[in-house]
C-alpha cells in the first residue's frame, strides 16, 4: 500500500527476482497509476455569530462534480446535501466538518468554528398591575446582559423604545405586553406579560335646593364604579369646607 502525495500520474514499477537451481532470473513491468486529485472543496455561513435559537444556514462549494455531501454540524448531529440549515440547543462553539465525495470516490474535507451566542436575560414590572383607565402605568425592565435595544408593545397599539417607559391606556382591559431586547451581538430575547386595566369610577351627586343662607343643604352620592367598589368619596363644597367619608365611615 502506498499514499501518493498528490495527484497525477506515476509509472509505477514492479521487479521480481527468481531463484531457479541457484540461478537468478529477473523481469519487471511498469504501469502508469492515475491518482486523481482530491476535489477542492470549502463552506461558508450565516449568519457568524448565531443567536440561540435561531437557524445557521451553511452553504458547500466546490470545483468539482461532488457526488456525496456530508455534514458534521459538531453538536452530535449530522446533514447531508450541499447546503443545510441547522438551529443549535445551546449556546457555544461549534466545529463543523464538511466532507465532499466525487465522482471518481475521491474525498476532502473542511472545518471551521461556528459561534452561537446565548440570548440576553430580560425581565420586566409593571407597577401598579392592575392599573387603572387614563392613568399612567410604569413598566420597568431588568437584564444582567449589555442591552443595547429595547422594543415595547404595549398591546394596545402603543409601543416605546425606551428601556423604562411609562403608558397611558385609554380604555379598560386585559392587554399583554411584549419586551424584545437585544444586546450588543444583536441576540434578542423576548418577555410578555398580562396587564390588567381597571376603568375609572362615575361620580355623580344630587342635592337639595335651592335653599336660603343658613338652610341645610343635602348631598346626595350617586357615584357608581363598574369594577369593585367605592372605597372613598372627598367632597369639596366651594366655600372652603371639605368633606372626606371612607368605606367603614359610609352608612349601611
Amino acid at each position: 500500500a502506498h499514499a501518493f502525495p498528490a495527484g497525477g500520474t506515476y509509472p509505477v514499477s514492479l521487479v521480481v527476482y527468481a531463484d531457479s537451481a541457484g540461478i537468478i532470473c529477473s523481469d519487471s513491468i511498469t504501469k502508469n497509476v492515475v491518482v486523481p486529485d482530491k476535489p477542492t472543496v470549502y463552506f461558508t455561513f450565516s449568519p457568524e455569530p448565531t443567536c440561540l435559537g435561531e437557524p445557521t444556514s451553511f452553504f458547500g462549494t466546490s470545483g468539482n462534480v461532488i457526488q456525496l455531501w456530508y455534514w458534521d454540524l459538531g453538536d452530535g448531529n449530522f446533514a447531508t446535501g450541499q447546503n443545510t440549515t441547522h438551529t443549535y440547543a445551546t449556546p457555544g462553539t461549534f466545529t463543523v466538518t464538511l466532507f465532499a465525495t466525487d465522482a471518481l470516490g475521491c474525498r476532502d474535507t473542511v472545518a471551521h468554528d461556528v459561534t452561537v451566542q446565548d440570548v440576553p436575560d430580560i425581565s420586566f414590572t409593571v407597577d401598579p398591575n392592575p392599573g387603572c383607565m387614563g392613568q399612567p402605568t410604569s413598566f420597568t425592565s431588568s437584564s444582567t446582559s449589555t442591552i443595547s435595544t429595547w422594543l415595547w408593545d404595549f398591546g394596545d397599539g402603543g409601543s416605546s423604545v425606551q428601556q423604562n417607559p411609562t403608558h397611558v391606556y385609554t380604555a379598560a382591559g386585559t392587554y399583554v405586553v411584549s419586551l424584545w431586547a437585544g444586546d450588543t451581538n444583536n441576540c434578542f430575547n423576548h418577555t410578555q406579560q398580562t396587564v390588567t386595566i381597571n376603568p375609572m369610577p362615575l361620580a355623580n351627586f344630587t342635592h337639595t335646593g335651592p335653599v336660603c343662607t343658613g338652610d341645610t343643604i343635602f348631598f346626595y352620592n350617586q357615584s357608581v364604579s363598574p369594577n369593585g367598589s367605592i372605597e372613598r368619596w372627598i367632597w369639596d363644597f366651594g366655600d372652603g369646607n371639605t368633606h372626606t367619608v371612607v368605606a367603614t365611615d359610609a352608612p349601611e
